[in-house]
């Protein structure tokens, strides 16, 4: 049965950082393939996207032709959650995905930072024991004492100190894409649209 890790997020914009996560748990966590799952609304950060999903989407796509090619065929994107109800809980994702998909098993990837606050997320317990969490550290977040059954924790995944709310604040203030961590892909197709972030 192939084994997939799911990645969601807003990806706005998708940036190295989420690039070298991808990488990391497909080293880290036996997986057969990671999917960047494009989500259209995140229920914890309702109201605060920028770029429309579509807009997203296309970043996300274009970002995979920066990785090396032993990654290419392995990590996907999908906008899988565009069809489901929405707001997109994770717990409904992966439910919809494993009726999808049945030959397939599911995991969710979430930052170190979601530990925190996993409680709040829709059905918790039930996506640790019929999924699992693989769970990457994040600059803001310290490294578990504990690590809850159903979570496996990867330290392998380099920390970038900047997240796609200060690349965004950057694009809006200097209207450029310049040295910022984001794959020349993503760049050209910034500079492309340019009112995907400057107002």
């Amino acid at each position: 049965m192939k084994r997939i890790g799911v990645f969601g997020g807003s990806f706005d914009p998708i940036h190295d950082g989420h690039l070298a996560v991808a990488t990391g748990a497909l080293q880290a966590a036996d997986l057969d393939e990671v999917i960047l799952m494009v989500s259209p609304e995140n229920p914890l950060k309702k109201g605060r996207l920028h770029a429309p999903e579509e807009s997203r989407l296309e970043m996300a796509e274009a970002a995979i032709k920066s990785l090396p090619d032993e990654f290419k065929d392995r990590i996907k994107v999908s906008n899988f959650e565009f069809g489901l109800p929405r707001p997109s809980y994770t717990i409904d994702t992966l439910l919809a995905l494993r009726k999808a998909y049945p030959d397939c098993s599911f995991c969710w990837i979430a930052g170190g930072d979601n530990l925190e606050i996993i409680s709040r997320w829709k059905d918790f317990n039930r996506i640790l024991s019929e999924f699992g969490l693989i769970v990457y550290p994040r600059p803001d977040a310290k490294s578990p004492e504990h690590i809850p059954m159903g979570v496996k924790y990867i330290d392998n995944v380099k920390q970038f100190p900047y997240s796609s709310t200060e690349i965004r604040e950057k694009l809006s203030d200097s209207k450029e894409v310049g040295d910022l961590p984001i794959p020349a892909e993503v760049k050209n197709y910034i500079s492309r649209h340019p009112g995907l972030y400057v107002e």
